[in-house]
């Protein structure tokens, strides 16, 4: 597996995993305002190293499912950085449930579809 590509199964992983604490957090301590902040802040980095990695996999690699990978995870970090910004300057609680979670949950069952492209490329 090329550097680049493993690096990107790395951030895939932790952003997986950021995403299923913050929405644990939601789910169970919505009030933890600060903590909630800090793990989307850590979620949003990590989604943007993605993009950076996606951005240096299309210049070596020739292939529509990497544009199209980098596509909707420009999309997702937009949206996620826009949601994050505006709940910074509002703290609405039912922001959490009503745009986050569905967000996150999104965004897990596309991460999980790229791991599993991960694994179709190993064999």
């Amino acid at each position: 597996m090329s550097h680049p590509l493993y690096q990107l199964q790395q951030e895939n992983r932790l952003s997986c995993q950021l995403a299923h604490e913050l929405v644990s957090l939601i789910e169970t301590v919505p009030y933890q305002q600060n903590t909630l902040e800090l793990k989307c802040l850590e979620l949003l980095a990590c989604t943007q190293q993605k993009n950076h990695i996606l951005i240096m996999l299309m210049q070596t690699t020739q292939g529509v499912d990497i544009k199209a990978q980098r596509l909707r995870q420009y999309q997702l970090s937009q949206r996620l950085s826009l949601l994050i910004c505006h709940w910074q300057q509002h703290r609405e609680l039912s922001m959490l449930n009503q745009h986050f979670i569905p967000l996150l949950q999104h965004y897990l069952i596309e991460a999980q579809a790229l791991e599993q492209t991960f694994h179709l490329q190993m064999q």
